[in-house]
Parts: structure tokens; C-alpha cells; sequence
């Protein structure tokens, strides 16, 4: 009479590895690619906007075979998070591009929008068209860019008349145009020439889609503790000193990555 077979042992998954390829030490650029023994999956897929250190950055290869990638996941169409996308297909990806109805309409937009770009311009970095009326004008550079796209041509035209207004709404990132207007220069370049800045700038940050610091340790107290949290799509200090008040009010293990980290998650 012949033992029968034992059974086997239940496997342990491997963990996924989590690579941080874009989107630390900057709020822009995102990219977050997790790779498993079954898929590679590509969190967002954004451009690097601001100092032209980081918009360089926009012209090198994928940190991986574009081709090998199964799938590229969007949040939501600011084109710090997809405007990367037709750089990844030129490069061999061919996989699926998941994202809810609405960010897939409105990311259509930004990209068109995005090819409204001057010859000198090292990237293309506006999100939507500027909404003017008749004098004083308002042009709204989207999401606090300014840096690319057609909304350039209207601040060319309208910043030297001190009768126009200029509102920047949302978070003005380190480094573009916008911020520069914020912060109150007198004279902006672009299309290769310096303009006078006489119009009035409005700056209205509260506008931004994004939560501040107290809006997200609020929105943390109610989920259980994670192994590690990591803290992306910041500016150095914003994110060290979220960092620290994690750990002080919450007793979390909180880290900013260093670009092109990877590490494991379980």
C-alpha cells in the first residue's frame, strides 16, 4: 500500500519592491513603480516641473524597459502625475493606462494644452488655459506652473499693462514662473526675453487640490498604523517637517525617500 503525497507547504508571497522614480524632493515629476512576481505597475507617470535641473530630468530614458512596464496607474491629470505618459509609449510601453472617467477626459486636455510651448522652452509644463475678461484681465496660470504652454502667450501680452490682474491659483512650485511672480519680480523672462511685471498678482494658494499638513495627520488618526510611511510629492523641507510631526503625534515610522530608492513592501 503506497503513502500518500503530503501536502504541500503554503507558499509566503515575496514582497513587492517600491522604487521612488520620480516625485521626492519635488512636488512634481511623480512616478512610483511596485513590481511583484506577477505585474509591474507605474503609479502615475508625471513631468518634472520648476528648477531646469529637474526638467532635464523629463528628457532622460524610463529608469526601466519602458516595455516591461504592464501598466501605468493615473490619480489624476495634473500633468506633474501624467504628462510623462507619451515619453513612456515613445520608449515601448504598450500596456493599459488605468484611470477614473474624468481624470482620463481631463488628462486628454492637459496633454493637448501641454503642446502650446515656445521653441526655447525645455519642457512643456501648463495644465489649462488661462480665464481672462476684459481689463483688468485675470489669466489663472493652472495649479501654479507658468512654466510651458499657452497660458505664456497671454502673460507676454498681459503683464507689462498695469490695468491687468494676474491670479496664480494653487500651490506656486519651487522654481517656475508662477512662484517668481508670487514672490514678486519685476521682470519674468520667457520666449527669450525679459518682461516687465507691472500687473497686479493675486496669489491664492488655498485653491489647491492638495491637503495641508493638519488636514493630513487628521486624515491619518483613523487608519491603522502602517510598517513604514513614506512621504512623497513634497519640497525637502515640507517633507522633513511632516516627517517629524508623524512621528511626534502618531508614534509612525515615517521616511522621505531619496530618488531612485526602492524598497521593500509587505
Amino acid at each position: 500500500m503506497s503513502e500518500a503525497a503530503p501536502n504541500p507547504a503554503p507558499t509566503t508571497p515575496r514582497p513587492a519592491l517600491l522604487s521612488f522614480l520620480g516625485g521626492v524632493g519635488t512636488v512634481t515629476g511623480s512616478k512610483f513603480l511596485v513590481e511583484s512576481d506577477h505585474a509591474r505597475i507605474l503609479l502615475d507617470c508625471g513631468l518634472f516641473q520648476g528648477f531646469a535641473k529637474l526638467r532635464h530630468r523629463n528628457w532622460e530614458r524610463f529608469a526601466r524597459d519602458a516595455a516591461d512596464v504592464d501598466a501605468v496607474v493615473v490619480t489624476h491629470a495634473h500633468l506633474d502625475h501624467c504628462g510623462y505618459l507619451p515619453r513612456l509609449v515613445r520608449q515601448g510601453f504598450r500596456g493599459p493606462i488605468l484611470a477614473s472617467a474624468h481624470t482620463a477626459r481631463l488628462a486628454g486636455i492637459v496633454l493637448r494644452d501641454s503642446v502650446w510651448s515656445p521653441p526655447t522652452a525645455t519642457t512643456t509644463t501648463t495644465r489649462s488655459p488661462p480665464v481672462r475678461s476684459s481689463p483688468p484681465s485675470s489669466p489663472a496660470p493652472s495649479h501654479g506652473t507658468a512654466t510651458g504652454g499657452r497660458v505664456l502667450h497671454h502673460l507676454h501680452r498681459l503683464l507689462p499693462d498695469p490695468r491687468n490682474a494676474v491670479v496664480v491659483v494653487g500651490f506656486a512650485a519651487a522654481g517656475t514662473r508662477a512662484r517668481d511672480l508670487v514672490d514678486g519680480v519685476r521682470t519674468l523672462k520667457m520666449f527669450g526675453e525679459y518682461v516687465p511685471v507691472r500687473a497686479e498678482i493675486a496669489d491664492v494658494p488655498h485653491f489647491s487640490a492638495h491637503a495641508d499638513a493638519g488636514q493630513i495627520i487628521d486624515w491619518l488618526r483613523g487608519a491603522p498604523p502602517p510598517h513604514t510611511t513614506y512621504l512623497v510629492h513634497g519640497e525637502p523641507a515640507a517633507s522633513e517637517a511632516l516627517r517629524d510631526r508623524i512621528d511626534r503625534e502618531l508614534g509612525w515610522t515615517a521616511v522621505v525617500p531619496r530618488s531612485g530608492e526602492a524598497v521593500l513592501v509587505r
